[in-house]
């Protein structure tokens, strides 16, 4: 569920209080057609234990498997007034009311598409007709529905995906209506009121004002997050999107479901969709499924090491990745490498799947990494792996080593990366899988015993762990006016630097003078100049006081800094029904008297002394 914070002001308020705007709807009085003056228009079957439908003030519901007739065109309707992000037809039942289409299937009558753009009709010949369309309306299609696997556009009706034929005329693409008229597939968002898809880009306009955008954070660090970016969004803007995607931890809704996320073309720049009217949705994939393998087990799994011994540990079947309202969310076990390895025990060579396990932030370990048997996998969700041998390999490669130079080398370069910021600045997961590898192969480096296979495996598992670290020092224009998206990285980087140096939860985050915390507003920049009234810093649960984050560190300045901005500030106060304008530098600019529920969005604090009265006063910073 998402929450549009507000401060409303009234003139007998002492105080400002937030309070949630949960978006619920009413939807609009629908005059009831009465059968006896339509024709019956198709028949619909209830598919659904829980259908209902409501007339004349009462809910009645109806028995799954039951037929209905339906009378007149169907009436396609938003969840959410303005959006036509998900939406339903409902079917008039004549004297009985209104059944959304989401609780049964048509099986006779026309198929009927919905438009989402104010257009016309064409010809065969893409010839623009008199006949216009309007957003929301319903058009009879007298072609057959049929199923697809590969279709560019295509919906899912009864769980199967079917699409409408379409064809293409000077350029664009129709559905053709018969009688010579043909409506643009762009202007389609659903046919009998399910939700048209395309594989291919979509559009979408802008709902609301002030939208903001999110980064992933793959874009400066590894993990499957969403970071805020500095870029809005106005109300109207038409954009195109080339991908929709979900993040494991990026859980904003009250159910604790992934937003789905639509990426701006050409940009790295993502849009939630609950913020846009798309013309048509896209196929939504796991982020993490793009660049990555998972595997889904039958059961908890013995857990191998290179040499085919079995440890004294079972593979759970997934791994916490966030609490969330006391709710723990879990991820499933991600894979990296399918190989053959030689089990002494059973005499033979076996497939397997490489484990690369996640860290214990408690401890800093790696927790659950090994091998798996390919036996126990029932799903692989994301990229395809590939055999990195034979079982033949597996079993040549299952004596005793005698030659550890390709070993030793990879030892070495991972002693000297360590020093780097490569290293330093490398995603806390990433930087712990290092050291769990690179104390491996240092292990089987000194095993006398170790196999061949055994040193190989050590030899590529700590090679790929040092490719895969990614810290680097974020380019910035100036210290002293970072922007925030700059300042989101930062504190990210910062999080980076020094969390493997405690055990527990480590917090970064903005200090002013007085050693509290910062909220990281909407303000335009932020100062941590050498005259600045702000710090970087930390708090970790194993020590006592903020610790401090240098931050020439992890961000280096310009070679060439820009020149300072000059910057606009203007701060609100209230007192009783009067309401007080004051610059950054706390002097009253102008004096309002406001109405009764008076609407300001708040983007943050400050505290000024006011020059008036030579105090301290608390100043809302608002946009009307």
């Amino acid at each position: 569920m998402k929450l549009n914070r507000k401060f409303t002001i009234s003139v007998t308020a002492a105080l400002l209080a937030v309070a949630p705007v949960t978006g619920v709807v009413s939807l609009p009085k629908t005059n009831i057609v009465y059968a006896a003056r339509q024709s019956v228009s198709g028949k619909i079957k209830v598919t659904q234990t829980y259908a209902s439908y409501f007339a004349n003030g009462k809910r009645h519901p109806v028995k799954k498997g039951k037929v209905l007739k339906y009378y007149g065109t169907p009436k396609y309707k938003p969840f959410d007034p303005g959006s036509y992000y998900f939406g339903e037809l409902q079917y008039n039942l004549g004297n009985s009311g209104l059944l959304s289409s989401d609780y049964i299937k048509q099986i006779s009558g026309k198929n009927w598409i919905t438009v989402i753009n104010n257009d016309y009709l064409y010809n065969a010949k893409g010839k623009r007709l008199s006949t216009k369309i309007k957003r929301g309306q319903s058009l009879a299609y007298t072609g057959k529905v049929k199923s697809t696997k590969n279709g560019k556009y295509y919906f899912y009706e009864n769980n199967k995906k079917k699409r409408l034929p379409y064809y293409k005329i000077k350029g664009h693409e129709y559905y053709k209506l018969g009688r010579n008229r043909y409506v643009k597939v762009a202007d389609v968002i659903a046919v009998n009121g399910n939700y048209l898809m395309t594989t291919g880009e979509t559009t979408g306009v802008v709902r609301n004002n002030n939208v903001r955008t999110f980064i992933n954070s793959n874009d400066y660090s590894n993990d499957s997050t969403m970071a805020p970016s500095d870029k809005y969004l106005k109300k109207g803007q038409k954009l195109t999107f080339d991908q929709a995607v979900t993040f494991v931890s990026q859980l904003d809704d009250f159910d604790h479901d992934p937003y789905d996320y639509y990426r701006i073309k050409g940009t790295h720049l993502f849009v939630s969709a609950d913020n846009l009217n798309l013309s048509k949705a896209l196929p939504v994939h796991e982020f993490e499924g793009l660049y990555s393998s998972r595997v889904e087990l039958k059961t908890k799994t013995p857990i191998y090491n290179a040499m085919g011994e079995k440890a004294d540990q079972l593979l759970p079947l997934n791994h916490e990745v966030a609490v969330v309202e006391e709710t723990s969310m879990g991820d499933l076990n991600h894979v990296d490498e399918e190989v053959y390895l030689w089990v002494p025990s059973e005499n033979k060579a076996e497939l397997f799947y490489h484990v690369i396990g996640y860290p214990n932030s408690n401890t800093n370990e790696l927790k659950d990494y090994g091998y798996i048997k390919a036996s126990a996998i029932k799903k692989i969700r994301g990229l395809k792996l590939e055999p990195i041998n034979t079982a033949a390999e597996a079993k040549a490669d299952s004596v005793q080593a005698t030659n550890k130079a390709e070993l030793e080398q990879a030892i070495s370069s991972a002693q000297i990366t360590k020093k780097t910021s490569k290293y330093k600045l490398a995603d806390y997961d990433l930087k712990v899988r290092f050291n769990a590898y690179l104390a491996n192969a240092e292990k089987i480096n000194a095993n006398k015993q170790a196999t061949i296979l055994a040193v190989k495996q050590a030899q590529r598992e700590l090679t790929n762990a040092e490719k895969a670290l990614n810290g680097k020092k974020l380019k910035v224009g100036r210290y002293d006016q970072l922007t925030m998206e700059e300042v989101q990285k930062v504190l990210r980087l910062g999080y980076n630097l020094v969390k493997i140096e405690h055990r527990g939860y480590v917090l970064p985050n903005i200090y002013n003078s007085k050693n509290n915390w910062q909220y990281i507003t909407d303000r335009p920049v932020w100062n941590f100049g050498k005259d600045s009234h702000f710090w970087l810093g930390y708090a970790a649960s194993d020590v006592k006081n903020k610790q401090p984050l240098d931050i020439k560190e992890i961000a280096e300045e310009s070679t060439k800094k820009p020149a300072l901005k000059k910057l606009v500030k203007q701060y609100y106060g209230l007192k009783g029904n009067r309401f007080f304008i004051y610059n950054r530098q706390g002097k009253l600019i102008k004096k309002l008297t406001l109405k009764k529920e008076k609407i300001f969005k708040v983007k943050g604090h400050r505290i000024v002394k006011n020059n008036i009265k030579k105090v301290l006063t608390l100043m809302i910073i608002c946009l009307k």
